[in-house]
């Protein structure tokens, strides 16, 4: 991955090739990361008769890495072609998948950190790719031996359950079931997240965002994976279509929604050290940016969009290249 970082991240390339922190990489190149990651297919293919708990460990990290790296793989593949069946690719994810559904008892007693640690970043993969690429989450659940799941990834685990929803049958009964749990988690957990500083934005003064400040990394992913499930849940509401004032109804949503799209993508612009808020920015912008009109808001989230753009290595997704570089 850090190899196929320096290689997309236009800082670092000079008329010498690639140079990180003053260092030259005059070996470095974008084939470097595909053969590293060539090395580590051999490793993941036996993993199903692996049964050393440390191996597995390795394994399931490996391949949260991995998939980040298909993954990013994927999303340049869209500026070339149409067709995603264009060329095979390794499922990383059924490789997750199949080690921690094997988890022996072993693993569960001995509560494997590095094991943990990388169920929970998979988990937040998932959830990314799923709502940006329309499909249902499909990560396990964790096991019912984990039971002290820290705060903020109870948000995620949320998030994850609202994505299903959304891209499974959408029905009345899951949406309730999600708002009840949404309020619990809003009772009793949000709280330790909230920001140390919030002020409206000063539309006299041209701001859009307003201004936010979280403590910690953790408090602003955990807060952002609930602003995403929360305006998912507001804008795909089943009881809007049933509203006395129907038209009334969605405007009102809509503007929840658009309330929560610039939380997300204030929190991000004002804690730029923070990257991943950057990518949960982009997220709700692909998801719901058409819900804007006004075109200071819409300015707002295309500097959002460069933003992104100039400090992450990732490639912009097609829908947002649409939107905004037509």
């Amino acid at each position: 991955m850090s190899a196929r970082h320096l290689c997309r991240v236009e800082k670092f390339k000079t008329a010498r090739g690639i140079v990180y922190r003053g260092q030259p990489l005059p070996d470095l190149s974008p084939h470097s990361a595909v053969e590293y990651m060539l090395k580590c297919i051999p490793v993941l293919k036996d993993f199903h008769t692996t049964q050393d708990g440390e191996t597995r460990e390795l394994i399931v990290t490996t391949a949260v890495i991995l998939r980040h790296f298909e993954e990013l793989d994927d999303e340049e593949d869209e500026e070339t072609t149409t067709d995603p069946r264009s060329h095979e690719v390794v499922n990383f994810l059924a490789i997750l998948n199949a080690v921690l559904r094997s988890l022996t008892a072993d693993d569960l007693i001995n509560r494997r950190e590095l094991l943990i640690a990388s169920y929970w970043v998979a988990l937040r993969q998932e959830v990314y790719y799923a709502l940006r690429k329309g499909y249902p989450a499909q990560m396990v659940e964790p096991p019912a031996e984990w039971s002290d799941i820290s705060p903020a990834n109870r948000l995620v685990f949320h998030t994850s359950q609202v994505t299903k929803w959304l891209f499974d049958n959408k029905s009345e009964a899951g949406w309730q079931k999600l708002k009840e749990q949404e309020e619990y988690l809003v009772q009793y957990v949000t709280g330790r997240f909230e920001p140390i500083l919030y002020r409206p934005p000063d539309r006299n003064s041209g701001e859009v965002f307003p201004t936010v400040w979280y403590a910690s990394p953790i408090a602003l992913t955990g807060a952002q994976h609930m602003m995403i499930a929360k305006m998912i849940l507001i804008a795909e509401s089943p009881l809007l279509s049933r509203a006395d004032d129907v038209r009334a109804a969605y405007r009102k949503a809509e503007g929840e929604v658009r309330n929560l799209v610039l939380q997300v993508c204030g929190t991000a612009v004002q804690h730029p050290e923070t990257q991943p808020g950057l990518v949960n920015a982009i997220l709700s912008i692909q998801m719901y940016g058409s819900y804007f009109t006004d075109p200071w808001e819409q300015e707002a989230l295309k500097r959002t969009v460069e933003m992104f753009k100039d400090c992450q290595a990732w490639p912009l997704p097609k829908a947002l290249r649409t939107r905004y570089y037509k």
